[in-house]
């Protein structure tokens, strides 16, 4: 479950200019959301397979997975920024990365609400209109607790100009697109800007 809204922005003075990327090498990613949404769980589930029920969700964390993307090399360094009290640090994590994960949970209203502060945020410490930036509704699996709807998230997204995708960071559902696709996006001007597939309208 995956599109991407860059096209659609209505933000003010939004032109979308594809920024330089390496065709290979190490990528820095940040998880960045409310705690409590799956940042994490995510990372370990892509990077280890390993989905833990009871992790500690303020902990500062960081993965590192080598993978091959269209004959490309990548080395993923992924950090979720956690809850840390020091501004400049979690400042610099924001300054330092390149591709950013927002992540909410789709069976928490809040979280998602959480979302333009958190967008707000990356745009202003990176000075920039249009980071790389790919909102992420986690928690699919339990599609019966859902309180954010695919067509709101998807409206939000479009309006912003980011990309969206649903995934499950508990059966690993939408993970491997989420990391991949943004990676062609990011790098490849022929590779489709809006995929469109299965959103709930």
């Amino acid at each position: 479950l995956f599109l991407m809204g860059n096209k659609l922005s209505k933000r003010k003075k939004y032109v979308y200019e594809k920024p330089q990327f390496q065709q290979e090498g190490e990528v820095k990613i940040l998880l960045t959301g409310m705690v409590g949404c799956g940042k994490s769980c995510i990372a370990s589930q892509y990077v280890y397979n390993i989905f833990y029920q009871d992790y500690d969700p303020g902990l500062e964390d960081s993965f590192r997975k080598q993978v091959e993307i269209d004959g490309n090399i990548y080395l993923f360094d992924i950090l979720d920024e956690g809850e840390t009290e020091y501004r400049a640090m979690r400042d610099g994590y924001v300054r330092t990365a390149e591709v950013f994960f927002l992540v909410f949970s789709l069976t928490n209203r809040e979280s998602y609400d959480d979302c333009p502060y958190h967008l707000e945020r990356l745009r202003r410490i990176k000075d920039e209109d249009h980071p790389l930036i790919m909102l992420v509704g986690n928690k699919l699996d339990l599609e019966e607790d859902r309180v954010v709807t695919s067509k709101e998230a998807y409206e939000y997204a479009a309006k912003e100009g980011v990309s969206y995708i649903e995934v499950s960071a508990k059966t690993g559902s939408g993970l491997e697109d989420m990391f991949f696709d943004m990676i062609r996006m990011c790098r490849d001007d022929t590779y489709p800007h809006m995929p469109f597939q299965n959103v709930k309208k």
